[in-house]
């Protein structure tokens, strides 16, 4: 992320709605587990909220593809 970001607090839903991952952190990484089980391949929603060492505040959101 560079010099630019300070934080970045993330969350990973699966189709039902359930959060199989969530982090903060200045580079949070989701290794595709979920308690300790590898997920299959499908279609994951996320929020993203980044901090900039300015003070912004930048959300995101979307989907992620988990392939194997």
């Amino acid at each position: 992320y560079g010099e630019c970001v300070k934080e970045v607090a993330i969350s990973i839903y699966n189709q039902w709605g359930e959060r199989v991952f969530e982090d903060t952190g200045a580079s949070p990484y989701w290794d595709g587990t979920f308690r300790g089980k590898e997920l299959n391949s499908d279609v994951f929603a996320y929020n993203a909220k980044i901090i900039l060492v300015t003070g912004e505040e930048i959300s995101k959101v979307g989907n992620v593809t988990l392939l194997k």
